[in-house]
Order: structure tokens, then sequence, then C-alpha cells
């Protein structure tokens, strides 16, 4: 799969780090910056992402170009949006205003002669968040590059090979096995619930213990056999049970 980068001013420039250089092509976009069509729970999905610098979401921010225009059209046009933004920022020690890392040193932020509060940009975030828009922070272009190459390769495996997307919903995923013994189900989904178990843990446990029970007053050793437990799941498990 290719992604797909902006050629003007201030996306293009991505295309020069790796792995987009080899995975990347340049074209015009109608909004975001890079995109790319992945693999989602159900079928494929088109997945979008804006890169800015901090200065520049701040100012896209004042000028209600990102809310108002930016993500709006994201959000119409891509199944996933991302924001990614790049720059080393802060709260002053004493205060709080915005600080910005440059060129070593810490120094506060304004616009014009209005200095810029670290809310302003954390309280932003958090509204797009909220809004169904997923927000990124990297420290400069490079990594930039990096990480979308990360989300390219994640999104090009198909969703059931995340194995561990199964750790945060591992009911659903063991009741859609009807074909399964009943009893291994009820101790799977027992088992599922217990710290660092997760789904293909929790098919071990429901086939090597013979009822929740036996489950329940298991030793630590007795865990620890079970396959994929060992010594450090089994200490949790049982500190769990406690």
């Amino acid at each position: 799969m290719t992604v797909y980068i902006d050629d003007r001013a201030g996306s293009k420039e991505l295309i020069r780090f790796q792995p987009l250089k080899d995975t990347g092509e340049l074209c015009r976009l109608n909004s975001g910056d890079a995109a790319f069509t992945g693999n989602g729970p159900d079928g494929e999905v088109i997945v979008g992402v804006e890169v800015k610098s901090i200065f520049d979401l701040i100012g896209s921010i004042r000028t209600g170009r990102l809310q108002g225009t930016q993500i709006p059209r994201m959000m119409a046009e891509f199944d996933v949006c991302w924001l990614l933004y790049y720059g080393c920022y802060r709260p002053a020690v004493r205060g709080n205003d915005l600080q910005i890392n440059r060129g070593g040193k810490w120094k506060g932020y304004a616009l014009g002669r209005q200095k810029v509060p670290y809310g302003y940009v954390e309280g932003f975030l958090l509204t797009l968040s909220a809004s169904g828009v997923l927000v990124k922070r990297v420290s400069d272009p490079r990594e930039a590059a990096a990480w979308i190459g990360v989300l390219h390769r994640w999104y090009g495996k198909r969703w059931d090979q995340h194995k561990g997307m199964r750790t945060f919903d591992n009911s659903r995923a063991i009741t859609e096995m009807p074909e399964m013994d009943p009893g291994v189900l009820l101790r799977a989904r027992v088992a599922s619930q217990l710290p660092g178990v997760g789904f293909e843990r929790a098919m071990a446990v429901g086939r090597y213990f013979g009822s929740v029970k036996e489950m329940v007053d298991a030793s630590e050793e007795e865990w620890a056999e079970v396959e994929g437990i060992g010594p450090v799941i089994a200490r949790a498990v049982k500190g769990a049970m406690r």
C-alpha cells in the first residue's frame, strides 16, 4: 500500500525521511497531509493524517482554520482522522504559560503581545479527541514520518491479526465461538478479566482447569504451568484474586 503525501509546502518534506522515502508518493490531497487505505474492523478504511508543527498548530487554532476548515474536511473524507503534531513544549515552571523548546532553551510563546497558556493547546486537543479525532505528538518531522510509517503498517494488517485488540474485547471475541465447549467458554470469559491474561491465554486457561472453582483454588505455581501464563502473570492473577 502507498502512503499519499500532499505535494504542497509543509507536507511534501515528509517524503525526505524513511520509511516514506520508499513507501510515499506525492500528490495533491483534498485534505490532510498524508492518506492511505487500510483494514478496519468491518473492512477497508481510509486513514487521513494532518501534520503540524506546534507553531502551526497554535496559529491554525487561533485563526480557526484547523477547527473551521481542515478538520471538518478530513472528517467528511476519511474514515479515521489523525492530528499528528511535533515540537517540544511544557507549562512554565511558575504559572501556566506555554513554553516551547527552541535551540535547546525553553522560551515563553506569545501571539502578538498575549502570552499563550499551556491549557490553550491541551484544552483544544482534548476537544478534538472528544470529537473523534485521534491525536499524537512527536518530536520533529523525521519522527513524524517514522510514526506515519508505523501507522501505515498497523492498518496494513488484517483486523483479526491484531491479537492485542482481543485484550480490549475479550468477552465479545470469546462469546463469538459457539462451537466450543460451554464450560471452556465460561472459564475463558472469567480468565479474560484477570490482569495480563488476554484472549489467547484465557482460552488456554479455560482448557487447563476443569472448573471456575479449580481456577480460584489453584496455587500460583499451578497457574504458572498454564501455556503462556508463566510466573509473572501467575503472580498478578493470584494477587487480583486475593
